[in-house]
């Protein structure tokens, strides 16, 4: 199947009439899938802009994304975009999204530990399993929704959120502790603390 870009496929959204209805909606169908989404979010972001100057903490998050991007591709991901101070990345499956971010963790706690402050970076991680609309350009959805509340707004300084739809894909053994439940969307959803 041909991927459509973000233009051609609202243009075929747009274009639906009832005499077309169902070949656009095969189309549009085909471009549905359920994969799991990881967002990382730089923590302390425009407090360390201020504290440390805006060329020094960009250095710092350049290097590390150099380190991290290849972490995510050896893990299975797909990183679709690293705009800012955000990761944007896709999985076909939770393991490989769970293994990307501890490996993640682990390499900035050992990296940060050797550093002073002002050239340390640190990042928020969430995961969440659900269904999105996988395009050639982007990807769209409430799983992008809900993991980009996690990493953004709902995950601490160095942690991993995950959702209970993502630990349930995950083989024994995966250390996740329940931290509570949050709204996102108008949907509650049970967040847990990976270990790593």
């Amino acid at each position: 199947m041909k991927r459509l870009d973000s233009r051609a496929f609202f243009k075929l959204l747009l274009g639906r009439s009832r005499g077309d209805a169902a070949a656009a909606e095969r189309v549009a169908s085909s471009h549905l899938s359920e994969l799991t989404v990881m967002m990382c979010d730089a923590s302390g972001f425009s407090r360390r802009l201020h504290e440390f100057g805006v060329l020094p903490f960009f250095t710092a998050m350049a290097r590390c994304h150099e380190r991290i991007l290849p972490m995510i591709a050896r893990s299975g991901g797909d990183c679709l975009c690293h705009d800012a101070d955000n990761i944007l990345a896709v999985f076909p499956d939770c393991r490989g999204a769970v293994r990307a971010a501890a490996s993640i963790q682990r390499w900035l706690r050992s990296r940060n530990a050797r550093l002073p402050d002002s050239e340390r970076f640190h990042l928020c991680i969430g995961i969440h399993r659900g269904e999105v609309v996988r395009l050639k350009d982007r990807i769209l959805g409430p799983a992008v929704n809900v993991a980009a509340k996690l990493g953004e707004d709902l995950a601490g300084k160095d942690e991993v959120l995950l959702t209970r739809q993502g630990l349930e894909r995950l083989p024994p053994g995966v250390r996740a502790a329940y931290l509570r439940s949050a709204e996102i969307g108008g949907r509650n959803f049970e967040l847990h603390k990976l270990a790593f």
